[in-house]
């Protein structure tokens, strides 16, 4: 079977069955990942446009949890989403997708580039018997976060990873 994007109808953002996730490099010798939950949005006449809580970050730490959404880092209370707009897809015969946007963190807004893959739109019976149609995205950028203001945690590297791996489902 062969894979494309849609660029017609709504596509929604499955939450329970999609991730965002980050990843930095931490003290030059490893590497520090968490996870967003709560990622919504959509896939719309080929525009892909989506949002995660900024408190819903999951690290093991609740500490780390609490400095990070705080005011030196993602300043939660006054910047309670992440959101990303695409501004073009390109998905290509096998399988590769590429796409320009902007992400907004922390109240700024700047260009990025990610690339990943799309798998189907594939029909599928669900466990309670419904038929739908979904649609897997995955994408990666990586971005720098100074450019966002965040500056704190020194230790850390400048390079932040985002990912995002999605299922859509048509409305």
């Amino acid at each position: 079977m062969s894979a494309s994007l849609p660029t017609t109808g709504t596509w929604n953002i499955e939450g329970v069955h999609s991730t965002a996730t980050i990843s930095v490099e931490h003290n030059v010798v490893a590497t520090f990942r968490a996870q967003f939950v709560g990622l919504s949005g959509t896939l719309e006449n080929g525009v892909l446009s989506g949002s995660v809580p900024a408190e819903g970050l999951q690290v093991s730490i609740p500490m780390l949890k609490e400095h990070a959404l705080g005011e030196g880092f993602l300043d939660a209370a006054n910047h309670p989403a992440l959101t990303f707009h695409s501004s073009e897809i390109h998905a290509h015969d096998d399988g590769t997708v590429h796409l320009n946007g902007e992400i907004t963190i922390k109240g700024v807004t700047k260009p990025i580039t990610a690339s990943g893959t799309v798998t189907g739109p594939q029909e599928v019976t669900r466990v309670d018997g419904q038929v739908g149609e979904y649609l897997g995205l995955e994408l990666t950028t990586t971005v720098d976060r100074r450019d966002f203001g965040l500056e704190i945690f020194a230790g850390t590297g400048w390079d932040v990873t985002i990912g995002v791996n999605l299922e859509l489902v048509k409305e």
